[in-house]
């Protein structure tokens, strides 16, 4: 982790939010892109329930990380 991030991958996620040339800034985008960091945060062995802590922790990271970046708010919220 590097000194400066407050949590593995804060760096990777600030990065995915601010990049201009994305169109589409998505939680899904960034599991998809980042699954590698999103991987290296575990600490422990998983179990079921364990993978579900790992989604809520890393969308109240995405969730939280956003509200940084206003021009976001202007675009759409999508549910699959």
């Amino acid at each position: 982790m590097n000194t400066s991030e407050d949590f593995i991958g804060q760096n990777a996620l600030i990065s995915y939010l601010s990049d201009n040339n994305r169109t589409t800034k998505s939680y899904r985008g960034f599991l998809k892109n980042h699954r590698d960091i999103i991987i290296a945060s575990i600490d422990t062995t998983l179990t079921l329930d364990n993978w579900k802590n790992l989604d809520n922790i890393w969308t109240v990271r995405f969730l939280r990380k956003e509200k940084d970046f206003p021009d976001l708010k202007n675009k759409g919220i999508y549910w699959i």
